[in-house]
């Protein structure tokens, strides 16, 4: 029992530390965040992924193990003595009991069983009507039960999305984690998980009018490929504004295809979309590739523009005055709202569209911009 309660003792410190350490965030991240000195130190016991790391996931086991053999033999007991009247003990044993009080009364037995009924208990009298038993609060007792199987179900969940099946796979070789930049098609077999997967939390980047039947599941400094049971299409991303010209909802429209059947759904950060089992969120949006038509003008050379076609995520090389650079395209965005003050009051405005840019020398340096 006692080692019962150091382990629940040890999940719990876990859970603490999983909720203030933000998890599954890329590894350089933990990187900058803790140091070199933490950083080692931190991922040898899986703080970046507690919830995923094999100790946590024994633990759990152990706890689902020792609370279901808990479970099942004290429970019968248990409801044994829920049910049973203890009109059968001696004189002796009653004054054993440490709430035995021994009085004398005139009433009758009607005249007691009456008050003892108001008073909530449950009475039972023996066949010869000289033996009167009365108990309440048995129900109490269920607590033990409850309490335990809700440690019961809770460890459950918690081995499931922690996936240990894939942590057993893993030890013994059948699956690794990669760690490579590769296309989908690229990731060896080793690093893919099947449709079969218990559970899992996996990121799937669609561009509109892009399609894919696998997703991206983050794990420590590498990734392995999620296949699903369909294939998901996006077919339009847009963004519903206010008069004011703030956004009112982030919208996707999107296709799902599965054994030559097609639907049709719109997501949205609270409108998500559950298919055999899994859901759908609209996590987060960024520009998908906007193509850019710029002017670029010399500040020493006003006469002389350069226009520039570009891409987001795309980058364009140039020479001018014989050195050589290079324009990183990251974001553009078409409205652009801020609190702007007129007149000694703040108004909500719309800006317009803005693009966020790197111009990088030829020795690699970089500014960011964003016009």
């Amino acid at each position: 029992m006692r080692f019962a309660i150091t382990m629940l003792s040890v999940v719990a410190i876990a859970s603490i530390i999983g909720t203030v350490v933000k998890q599954s965030e890329p590894y350089n991240n933990y990187l900058v965040q803790f140091g070199q000195f933490w950083f080692p130190i931190f991922e040898v016991f899986d703080v970046y992924n507690i919830y995923q790391a094999f100790w946590f996931l024994i633990i759990l086991l152990f706890l689902v193990v020792s609370t279901s053999l808990c479970v099942s033999r004290n429970s019968p007991k248990i409801i044994k003595d829920i049910r049973r009247f203890q009109g059968s003990l001696s004189h002796s044993s009653f004054k054993k009991f440490k709430n035995y009080y021994e009085f004398s009364s005139d009433k009758s037995l009607n005249t007691l069983t009456e008050i003892l009924n108001k008073a909530g208990f449950r009475i039972k009298a023996s066949k010869d009507k000289d033996i009167l038993v009365a108990k309440k609060g048995d129900l109490q007792k269920l607590g033990y039960i409850f309490t335990h199987l809700a440690i019961i179900v809770i460890s459950i969940g918690g081995i499931l999305d922690g996936n240990l099946y894939f942590k057993l796979q893993e030890s013994f070789g059948f699956k690794k984690i990669e760690s490579r930049n590769l296309k989908f098609s690229e990731v060896p077999a080793e690093s893919q998980l099947d449709i079969d997967n218990f559970s899992y939390r996996a990121t799937l980047l669609l561009n509109e009018q892009e399609k894919n039947n696998k997703a991206l599941l983050r794990m420590k400094d590498g990734y392995l490929v999620q296949h699903l049971p369909f294939e998901i299409k996006l077919d339009k991303f847009h963004i519903e504004h206010y008069s004011t010209g703030q956004p009112k909802a982030f919208l996707s429209d999107i296709k799902i295809r599965k054994d030559g059947q097609e639907f049709t759904e719109t997501i949205s950060v609270n409108k998500p979309f559950t298919m055999d089992g899994i859901t759908i969120y609209q996590s987060d949006f960024q520009d998908g590739g906007s193509r850019l038509d710029l002017t670029l003008m010399d500040l020493f050379n006003r006469y002389q523009p350069i226009n520039l076609s570009s891409e987001v995520y795309k980058q364009n090389s140039f020479n001018t005055n014989q050195q050589e650079y290079v324009f990183e395209f990251d974001d553009f965005r078409e409205f652009n709202i801020f609190q702007i003050e007129k007149d000694g009051k703040l108004k909500t405005q719309n800006i317009g569209p803005s693009v966020v840019y790197k111009f990088r020398n030829a020795s690699g340096q970089a500014v960011e911009y964003q016009t």
